[in-house]
């Protein structure tokens, strides 16, 4: 009683309006530590055992001592630079004789006094002083950032003001935990970096919910510790069953996997059965690379190899990475409805990236009430930015992911929700070196926390499948097999299995003109009277002007107009559609969706359509034309854009039995790769290859000859056999590319904690800052946010319309913008959806400059944009460069 005596002046939480008296501190500890025990049994029990087996524990004291860590996250409150904070809290310290000097406080943040005061004081408990400065440091940085060697230096120091008994009742409060939680110790002399990440992400997550008044009420009394304890468990339990947090039971969709057919309306192809026969029986997390080409069924073959990894294996869940927002939306429909078919509960789904609140199915699973029946649901709590990671099944951005691996504020936390789930990445060719090193260092630490992970491309060379093996720990066999195939690595073996393919398309290939005047009229002639078109060009202006250019041909018509926005034009029973990314994201929404009501599977095509769209159709987006006209592009995305025809089964008009594809640039010799600007937007080498390996062909025969022109593309060998018009051209492109590789190797290296080793070289050591590759005058690397992907810079903006007099959404002053005051949930998202990102350079440096409005700055959704003020006609000059904003074409640059 008397220890609890010298510590109850001690408070964690100040008071609220219903809780006068606050928090005490040993009262929060408890809690928290409380809550880690009741999501650690919630958790699968591979989960329990990947972390008791990572302590050398057995599953009860994994728990206890989880509980007990997570418990001191809070230690460094239990020191004066804190408990000066609140004057209420300071008269009750100051009749304990517990003062203080002051002027010698240094205002050292709790995280790092915790830090030293775990590193201090858990040797007295018999912990070995190498867990415990790691121990120190982890839970140090529960608020996102690893304490740095001067903090730890300075909350020392920090502590030497302090006048009284402040030791002896900081002491007090480490027993009364760790008796209370029966006096925990780890079984080795050290932690190991997956036991370090476990507890890092598990430290942050059970105090957020412990920090919540409404789930662990402030001002109960932790007279008898292990009294409160027990209730506090109790509490716990009601908070994870909260309907705004539904933390259920983590169980797997199907403990015994129904047949294929059961479980999709259609049976198994060959690629799919190969998947569900070579993951049959397998123990253990597994690395899968499926390469097939497009359309092959790929995202049913890896959710089924879910339901297979998660029985077999015990996953938490499922997260499925996608290269961009649209085609994370589009993938989140996919994704619930394959957890609507397993409906013994219901299953929280999370749309993870910065424009989720636009997406009207996701709104609609965050608003279902309690006591609603439904299947899947978004909780509340989780929908938060930082929480959507935790959660059980999620859809979102690559980006998202990434950050887990990448030295940025609680990237613990996302890998921590990462763990023992099976990750799925679409598209994995579509990213560039620098953001594919980032993939190989998130999948090292995937593997690492029990994780497995499915891999889809249509094409990848056999350099890219290396790198991906050797993230695993693996090697490929010297003999794989032909493409298509599945690459499956297990704990026993790396196996290459051919997957049969019952059908191969012969694309007939032939040069089309460059001017767009010239491809105008040549799409229209080749299109003929009947059938859909898709023209795939590299660059925004050029869509742009080869929209405009087919509109005048089509000539007198109509505004094609969908949810009150213009998305195209029709002139008799022709369409005309334009989609890139220089349009706000609500309009870009609504054109891809009326582009897959038209035509994706099953959808109602027009008698005669044309498709001009950049790279945002490439993949992902499930359409299908009857031919194509493409930009010179590299090879594997020239075939990439070839999937987009002839992708689904249907009868085609009679003129397109065959599909084709017409490649603007051709017939060019050698191909200018800056009229257009195409060598900004790809490396130079990869263009010339593609122009070289396509130039001398009239078809193209997939998948027979996918592997090989993928491998032509990119072996350096490919510069000698180009003509003597392009080869020294060439030649130069190559060694630039090489240099680019290396310059993109060492800036992810950089960025990313990986390998696995330096995040605890960093934990317990006194050389953070050199084991970061910082100097001393150097900032922390998570002070700032490091991209996921490399580019020029941009910035997001909001246009703002003058008609008449204040600020407003759309030109005819229907909407007003909201820029003062406090914006509501209802504004915030009408601002957000009206936002485009503008990359040209000159424009991007000036609007940086543009002051964010102040009902902007002060919320999380609208604070990174800046507005784009513009006049009644739409247009507003920045710079040099007058911008226009067009209701057809989106946003439209126009030099002065």
């Amino acid at each position: 009683m008397s220890r609890i005596i010298k510590i109850a002046p001690l408070w964690a939480k100040s008071r609220d309006e219903r809780n006068p008296e606050g928090h005490p501190l040993l009262a929060h500890l408890l809690d928290a530590a409380a809550a880690a025990r009741t999501i650690l049994l919630r958790e699968p029990e591979k989960t329990r055992r990947l972390l008791a087996d990572a302590l050398g524990l057995s599953e009860e004291e994994a728990l206890n001592f989880a509980a007990f860590a997570v418990g001191l996250h809070d230690l460094g409150k239990a020191s004066a630079d804190f408990q000066r904070k609140w004057p209420d809290g300071v008269r009750r310290l100051q009749a304990a004789g517990l003062t203080y000097d002051e002027n010698a406080l240094l205002d050292v943040p709790h995280g790092p006094v915790g830090a030293y005061l775990v590193r201090a004081l858990l040797p007295d408990l018999g912990f070995p002083r190498r867990v415990a400065r790691k121990l120190g440091d982890l839970l140090g940085a529960h608020h996102g950032f690893l304490a740095t060697p001067e903090e730890i230096r300075e909350a020392k120091r920090t502590l030497r003001a302090e006048i009284g008994p402040w030791d002896e009742a900081r002491r007090a409060l480490l027993h009364a935990l760790w008796e209370t939680l029966g006096r925990p110790r780890p079984a080795t002399d050290d932690l190991s970096p997956e036991a370090a990440l476990w507890l890092m992400g598990l430290t942050s997550f059970a105090d957020w919910l412990a920090s919540s008044p409404e789930f662990f009420p402030y001002g109960r009394d932790p007279g008898d510790p292990v009294h409160y304890y027990q209730e506090a468990l109790t509490l716990a339990e009601k908070a994870l069953d909260d309907p705004r947090v539904q933390w259920q039971k983590r169980t797997p969709l199907a403990p015994t996997p129904p047949p294929f057919e059961r479980v999709f309306p259609f049976p198994a192809n060959p690629l799919q059965r190969v998947v569900v026969q070579s993951l049959q029986n397998l123990q253990g997390p597994s690395l899968l690379i499926i390469e097939a080409p497009m359309g092959g069924g790929k995202t049913e073959a890896a959710f089924y190899a879910h339901l297979l990894l998660q029985a077999q294996n015990g996953h938490r869940g499922l997260y499925v990475a996608m290269p961009t927002q649209a085609t994370g939306n589009a993938m989140f429909d996919r994704v619930k409805a394959f957890l609507a078919k397993f409906g013994d509960r219901p299953h929280d789904l999370q749309l993870v990236h910065g424009a989720a609140i636009l997406k009207p199915e996701y709104v609609k699973l965050r608003e279902v009430g309690e006591g609603e029946e439904a299947t899947v649901r978004a909780s509340e709590w989780f929908s938060a930015k930082k929480r959507a990671m935790l959660t059980e099944y999620g859809v979102g951005t690559v980006d998202q992911a990434l950050l887990g691996a990448l030295k940025v504020r609680h990237h613990f936390v996302r890998l921590w929700g990462l763990a023992n789930r099976t990750i799925v990445f679409d598209e994995v060719h579509a990213y560039d070196a620098y953001t594919s090193r980032l993939i190989a260092g998130l999948i090292r630490w995937l593997r690492a926390l029990g994780s497995s992970v499915v891999l889809m491309s249509a094409t990848l060379t056999r350099a890219q499948r290396a790198r991906l093996a050797e993230a695993w720990g693996a090697e490929l066999p010297e003999a794989e097999a032909p493409y298509p195939r599945l690459t499956l690595m297990s704990e026993e073996s790396v196996e290459s299995i051919p997957i049969p393919w019952e059908e191969e398309k012969t694309y007939r290939v032939a040069p089309a003109p460059r001017p767009a005047p010239e491809l105008a009229a040549f799409a229209l002639e080749k299109l003929g009277e009947e059938g859909a078109a898709a023209l795939i060009v590299n660059t925004v202006d050029r869509a742009q002007a080869l929209y405009q250019e087919l509109k005048a041909r089509l000539g007198s018509g109509e505004v094609i107009v969908e949810e009150g926005r213009p998305i195209g034009w029709r002139a008799g029973e022709t369409e005309l559609y334009l989609l890139h990314a220089r349009l706000p994201s609500v309009e870009r929404q609504v054109r891809e969706s009326a582009l897959l009501a038209r035509f994706g599977r099953d959808g109602k095509r027009p008698k005669r359509a044309l498709v001009v769209a950049t790279q945002v159709i490439e993949q992902s987006l499930d359409l299908d034309f009857d031919l194509l006209f493409t930009d010179l592009a590299p090879l594997d995305l020239v075939l990439q854009r070839a999937g987009r025809v002839h992708r689904h089964r249907r009868t085609p008009p009679p003129a397109h039995a065959k599909p084709r594809v017409f490649v603007a640039g051709l017939a060019e010799e050698p191909p200018n790769l800056k009229s257009e600007y195409w060598d900004k937007v790809y490396a130079a080498y990869p263009l010339y290859t593609s122009w070289h390996l396509l130039r001398g062909r009239s078809a193209i025969r997939l998948p027979a000859e996918m592997e090989d022109l993928i491998e032509a593309a990119y072996a350096e060998e490919t510069a000698k056999r180009l003509p003597e018009t392009v080869r020294a051209q060439a030649t130069e492109a190559l060694k630039a590319l090489k240099i680019e590789l290396e310059d993109t190797e060492l800036e992810a290296a950089n960025v990313v904690v990986d390998p696995l080793a330096r995040l605890l070289e960093t934990l317990g050591g006194d050389q953070l800052a050199a084991e970061l590759g910082l100097e001393d005058d150097e900032e922390s690397p998570y002070t700032q946010r490091p991209l996921t992907r490399l580019g020029e810079p941009s910035v997001t903006v909001v246009p703002l319309y003058r008609p008449a007099g204040g600020l407003f959404l759309d030109p005819e002053g229907q909407t007003p913008a909201r820029v003062n005051g406090k914006a509501s949930p209802e504004e915030a998202r009408a601002l957000y959806a009206a936002s485009l990102r503008v990359g040209r350079q000159g424009v991007v440096q000036e609007l940086k400059k543009v002051e964010t409005p102040p009902a902007w700055q002060k919320n999380g959704l609208l604070r990174n944009l800046k507005p784009l003020y513009l006049d009644a006609e739409g247009r507003a000059r920045i710079g040099s460069t007058e911008l226009r904003m067009d209701p057809e074409l989106g946003l439209v640059y126009m030099r002065r």
